[in-house]
């Protein structure tokens, strides 16, 4: 998994809990809210109700001052009748059960015979009747008072239960709320401390890793390579770093190329002006002495010969070390490859036509042309043809192979294949077969193979070479179908 994924995996998950703890946190809150607002209204209708007693006793005793005879008692009554009618209503409208609905009511009935007593007092002093039953009134007037409390203290047990629910209801909601709290407060501490150990793994040792690779790498050790696997970011990084390094060292390694090349070619221009002339000049002079009969002898006459012998297979020497130093100019043209092939491979046996080598082409069908310089191809086939002819000492077989490999004509490689059965390359010679002097032939220069790749690398191509000691050498040269031609001074 990338590690943006995992990252907003673990954002995912935090935000999650985060919203969970709200939610939670937000319903604890509310139930508290809830069950307080709730109290709030039962100590309100509480207090009604106390308040609904303390008038209707006002009430009673205001009949009872009647009856003995205080005429003002009869205002104060009906001024206690309209404050318990307010009372009475508001209790009813603020009522949320049935069952406190019902004491209300049986209150409220309670307080109707209040009145109908008490306004019956006050009609039969009003008329001037006889008021025989004033005794029966004054036990009925008390018994209403009892009612009245037992009414009321219904009520209030009613409200006292409920009171206990809420307060019951808060304490569950005010502890689920702490456990909420405490519970996120715990979630938010393992969240950090699982972030502080990802960041950890997936960030900062990353990164001191590859601070010290590009240490390393930047101190001149290019074979470093960081080691980091995976589908993540870092695991592209590392994959790119180290086809960086790998990039810089072969970079490296064609600029130390290059340096020796030039190095090479001015120790070059040095002999040729420094040697060839004086050899002209030994040349000359044997040759001189060779034509004058006096001076002619057979002795004389062979060390004459293989003076100028010598002197002319230096001069071949010198000239192709000024050819391979000397930076190759690219003629681009269209390219039949096979018919390059067929060309080369007959030019460069013409010079081993004595020895008994089984010569085979295989040459590949519908072949794409290919844009290069047909001249430095054609010599690059001749030296490697030569070399594997060379490489058989008795009788052999070589087999020359040409095929293209792509999705089209227009992307993809042709390859070239010279195989050999003669003696091998050893395991130590293999990789300097390619460079400039490198050779294990008795007087060869050195320079054929090595001019044979730089001839391939400015074409954009490459050669691979499989050998085994005394099983053969297959030489492959892939060209790309559309080179990437290079100018002599960027080659290595």
């Amino acid at each position: 998994m990338r590690i943006r994924s995992r990252l907003l995996l673990i954002y995912g998950i935090m935000i999650a809990s985060l919203l969970f703890v709200g939610v939670y946190s937000i319903r604890a809150v509310l139930e508290w809210s809830g069950a307080a607002k709730d109290l709030s209204v039962i100590h309100d209708q509480s207090l009604r109700s106390g308040y609904l007693q303390v008038n209707m006793y006002r009430q009673i005793n205001y009949a009872l001052d009647y009856l003995h005879g205080d005429n003002r008692a009869d205002a104060e009554f009906w001024k206690m009748q309209k404050r318990a009618e307010t009372l009475l209503e508001e209790l009813k409208s603020s009522a949320q059960d049935t069952v406190e609905q019902d004491h209300i009511v049986g209150l409220e009935e309670t307080q109707y015979e209040l009145v109908w007593v008490t306004e019956r007092i006050f009609e039969a002093s009003t008329n001037r009747t006889d008021n025989n039953n004033m005794s029966e009134n004054r036990d009925r007037l008390r018994e209403i008072g009892d009612e009245t409390a037992d009414d009321v203290a219904a009520l209030n047990y009613f409200y006292k239960s409920e009171e206990d629910k809420k307060l019951s209801q808060a304490t569950k909601a005010g502890g689920f709320a702490t456990l909420v709290i405490g519970i996120s407060a715990l979630v938010a501490v393992l969240q950090f401390i699982i972030l502080v150990v990802f960041l950890q793994k997936w960030l900062v040792r990353p990164i001191v890793v590859f601070n010290e690779a590009a240490g390393t790498i930047s101190g001149g050790n290019l074979d470093t390579r960081i080691d980091m696997a995976g589908d993540n970011e870092w695991a592209d990084l590392a994959g790119a770093i180290n086809r960086m390094a790998l990039s810089l060292k072969i970079f490296q390694e064609k600029l130390a190329a290059s340096e020796r090349l030039a190095a090479v070619g001015e120790i070059a221009a040095y002999a040729a002006h420094n040697i060839r002339n004086p050899l002209a000049g030994i040349r000359a002079a044997a040759q001189v002495m060779q034509s004058d009969k006096s001076m002619s002898s057979d002795e004389l006459s062979e060390s004459l010969t293989d003076i100028i012998g010598t002197i002319d297979r230096l001069d071949a020497w010198l000239k192709k070390l000024l050819e391979f130093a000397r930076p190759l100019e690219i003629e681009p043209a269209e390219i039949r490859i096979n018919q390059l092939v067929s060309e080369a491979v007959t030019l460069a046996g013409k010079s081993f036509g004595n020895k008994p080598v089984e010569l085979s082409l295989g040459l590949g069908e519908n072949l794409p042309l290919f844009t290069g310089d047909p001249v430095l191809i054609e010599q690059a086939l001749v030296a490697i043809t030569a070399n594997a002819f060379e490489a058989i000492e008795f009788e052999g077989s070589i087999t020359v192979k040409t095929e293209f490999s792509g999705d089209s004509k227009r992307q993809g490689s042709i390859q070239i294949i010279i195989a050999d059965d003669g003696a091998g390359v050893s395991e130590n010679l293999k990789p300097k077969l390619f460079r400039a002097f490198m050779t294990s032939k008795k007087g060869g220069t050195g320079l054929g193979l090595a001019q044979a790749k730089k001839i391939v690398d400015l074409h954009g191509g490459r050669i691979d070479l499989e050998s085994y000691q005394d099983k053969g050498t297959t030489v492959t040269i892939n060209l790309p179908v559309r080179p990437t031609i290079r100018t002599g001074l960027e080659t290595g």
